[in-house]
């Protein structure tokens, strides 16, 4: 590859990245101790309202611990330092609560039937 090339491919590269939308970030999170709920508010000016028992890692820990959420990753994450656990706010947003295996779990559980997604092994 030629110097020429690198450089029209990096021109490229930055014209789409500056058409690219911005994502969707966390402003805020916070933790229901009392309904047992995750609330994201997003940089929409939505909020996300995840139950506890829905976030795999975080199903089975106290509320104490479940409200120590920090946002990182320039709110494009949120992290439990104590617990070592980390979600992306695309996940969430996406409605990803966990492992696939964990997912499918939640929809059988939700829906009284296991889902009809394709799972990978």
């Amino acid at each position: 590859m030629t110097d020429e090339e690198l450089d029209a491919m990096i021109t490229e590269a930055l014209k789409r990245s500056k058409d690219a939308p911005d994502p969707i970030t966390a402003v805020a999170a916070s933790f229901d101790t009392e309904n047992r709920l995750l609330i994201v508010l997003l940089s929409t000016g939505q909020r996300l309202a995840i139950p506890q028992e829905d976030l795999q890692h975080l199903a089975d820990v106290s509320p104490a611990e479940a409200a120590e959420v920090t946002i990182e990753m320039l709110g494009r994450g949120l992290h439990w330092e104590k617990l070592d656990l980390d979600f992306s706010v695309e996940g969430l947003i996406e409605g990803r609560r966990g492992s696939a295996a964990w997912m499918a779990k939640l929809h059988e559980r939700r829906h009284g039937k296991p889902s009809t997604v394709l799972q990978v092994a």
